[in-house]
């Protein structure tokens, strides 16, 4: 499942190409199956967010170690452990209730939740690499 979901990314920025917004620009490409929802954002040709979500389980999308949409909080404990955020960091809330993994690197895990604790969406951020903000003189 986990080359599925990635061969829909490369596919994404391979057929956008000649379309896409200048290097300077955001750039969001959104699929809607059934009720469930596939969504990449990104600066250029460097992606930055990837989300899932639906309100019914939809085993065909799936994080690299499995996570699914319908798996219950034990599940997401099991895969990813007990340390988290309780709600977003940088971006927005989804689902009933949200947890937020957050990695060395910048990468962020967020896991929505209904009110039954399954998960009905599933976002990773990475962060956009930023240059300097002014200059002193």
């Amino acid at each position: 499942m986990r080359g599925a979901l990635l061969a829909v990314v490369a596919w994404v920025f391979a057929t956008s190409a000649a379309t896409r917004a200048p290097a300077a620009q955001w750039v969001k490409h959104k699929w809607t199956r059934s009720d469930s929802v596939l969504s990449v954002s990104g600066l250029a040709d460097r992606i930055h967010i990837i989300h899932i979500g639906s309100e019914h389980a939809d085993r065909t999308y799936a994080t690299g170690r499995g996570l699914r949409l319908g798996d219950d909080r034990r599940r997401v404990e099991e895969l990813y452990g007990t340390t988290f955020v309780e709600g977003h960091v940088t971006g927005p809330e989804i689902g009933e209730r949200t947890v937020t993994y957050c990695y060395d690197d910048g990468i962020e895990l967020s896991v929505g939740y209904n009110g039954a604790d399954t998960v009905t969406a599933i976002r990773v951020t990475r962060p956009v690499e930023r240059g300097p903000t002014s200059t002193r003189m």
